[in-house]
């Protein structure tokens, strides 16, 4: 069973596995400077959301490295792709930011035993929702020239 997809690829527990993840999201604010007070500040709008997935492969021993290059594919095609959580929540449109890997434990042929992952996405809007929404503006504007 999958921990998470993300467009077709699947993070589970064993070959391309999440043991960890990050989340963030919050506001813009702009201070004021304001004479003889505190400096108040103005909302100026929300920043990125972003997910950081933490994961190992032990390429060796159970493999991992077809997945791992299938991410970095999907990260070079620069397109959003739906994230989707084991329990079957969609969890919204995310870019792949970059990729961190990290070798430990090098073998007499230079990989490591040990490949620590960091995946770092980012938000966009809702490819799908936008689309739909796209496509009922279309509609209505038709329904209105008829």
């Amino acid at each position: 069973m999958a921990l998470y997809t993300l467009g077709s690829l699947q993070f589970t527990t064993e070959l391309l596995e999440v043991h960890e993840t990050e989340h963030s999201a919050g506001s813009d604010y702009a201070p004021k400077d304001v004479i003889q007070s505190g400096r108040p500040r103005e909302w100026m709008g929300e920043k990125d959301e972003t997910l950081i997935f933490h994961s190992a492969l032990f390429p060796t021993r159970i493999g991992g490295l077809h997945e791992l290059l299938g991410l970095m594919q999907m990260m070079a095609q620069h397109i959003p792709y739906i994230l989707i959580r084991g329990d079957g929540t969609t969890l919204g449109s995310f870019f792949i930011e970059h990729v961190d890997d990290h070798d430990t434990f090098l073998d007499t042929q230079g990989q490591g035993r040990l490949k620590e992952v960091t995946m770092h996405l980012v938000r966009c809007p809702d490819v799908f929702t936008e689309a739909a929404k796209a496509g009922l503006n279309q509609t209505a504007q038709a329904s209105r020239n008829r």
